[in-house]
């Protein structure tokens, strides 16, 4: 799953993944899985990390038209701990911000913008 800068300007990408469990009507069930448990899943650190608030940051700036590395490499279900009925449902949730000027992305979001542009916590 990669995320797409769509707009006009360079700009540093930050997402949220969602996981539940969800039924082929799109109703969720009630109870969260639990990742290491309910489903196994391995992240890019390599070009992502976790920020203090929870959200994953791209740590390169996205240029317009094009898109960040994979966040997921691989996310699958542990099938004894699935709810009958249901499947594994991974959302992602992605916000974008101006990368010019830097102090936008530091001030809003918190994180360090490096001399060669890459973000840090």
């Amino acid at each position: 799953m990669t995320i797409s800068n769509t707009g006009d300007t360079e700009a540093y990408i930050r997402a949220a993944i969602v996981v539940t469990w969800k039924d082929a009507d799109g109703n969720i069930y009630a109870g969260m899985p639990v990742a290491g448990s309910d489903y196994e899943i391995s992240l890019n650190t390599t070009d992502w990390f976790l920020g203090s608030d929870g959200f994953y940051y791209c740590k390169s700036s996205v240029a317009p038209n094009a898109s960040t590395a994979a966040l997921i490499n691989s996310c699958s279900p542990v099938d004894s701990m699935t709810p009958a009925g249901y499947g594994l449902n991974v959302e992602i949730l992605g916000s974008a911000i101006q990368s010019v000027p830097v102090n936008a992305v530091v001030e809003k979001w918190g994180v360090t913008v490096n001399d060669d542009g890459t973000l840090s916590k």
